[in-house]
């Protein structure tokens, strides 16, 4: 059935919009919105990608941080992206390092993240689950097998969510203080 005049399988694009670019406020980064008309032909010239990656230029437009925090390389860690630019992804999996960076090729995989994000991970959520544990069993007084169903999983989980977050943590930890793998520092 036809809706003011169009089929009801058509997309309708407003024109005034075709081939805007708008800036992400949030880092500066140009996003082109190419939007046309299904079926219909682009006029003038195709967009341009640049080659390589400039650090001068992100630097900026606010893309690259200027200096190392501390907090910095640590809130872009906790949000799995890299603590260079913000903006590509830490992981290439589970844990994998995605080593370069997909948007400003910084080798992330030097970062040393072995042993600390465990220990970490076991300590957020211990004291997570210890107080739940303690107040449940304090308050209710449930059989242990039933506390067992409840906390082992729960544990099982927490930790589970909480290790990328925690090596992503550390990773922009060593990034922040320059802290490297002897083995790679030549």
């Amino acid at each position: 059935m036809p809706i003011a005049g169009r089929p009801v399988n058509s997309i309708w694009r407003p024109a005034n919009l075709a081939g805007a670019t708008a800036t992400r406020p949030s880092s500066g980064i140009k996003i082109l919105n190419v939007l046309r008309a299904p079926n219909s032909v682009p006029t003038g010239p195709a967009p341009t990608e640049p080659d390589r990656y400039d650090p001068a230029q992100n630097r900026q437009e606010g893309c690259v941080a200027e200096e190392k925090s501390i907090w910095t390389g640590i809130r872009r860690g906790l949000t799995l992206h890299c603590p260079n630019c913000g903006i590509g992804r830490l992981f290439a999996g589970y844990l994998k390092i995605r080593s370069p960076c997909e948007v400003c090729h910084t080798d992330n995989d030097i970062y040393p993240s072995d042993d600390f994000p465990p220990y970490l991970t076991i300590l957020v959520s211990g004291h997570i689950i210890v107080p739940l544990f303690i107040l449940t069993d304090s308050r209710y007084g449930l059989p242990f097998w039933i506390e067992g169903a409840i906390f082992l999983p729960l544990a099982l989980v927490l930790c589970l969510v909480l290790l990328p977050v925690m090596k992503g943590a550390t990773v922009g930890l060593c990034w922040a203080t320059d802290l490297i793998r002897q083995d790679t520092a030549k």
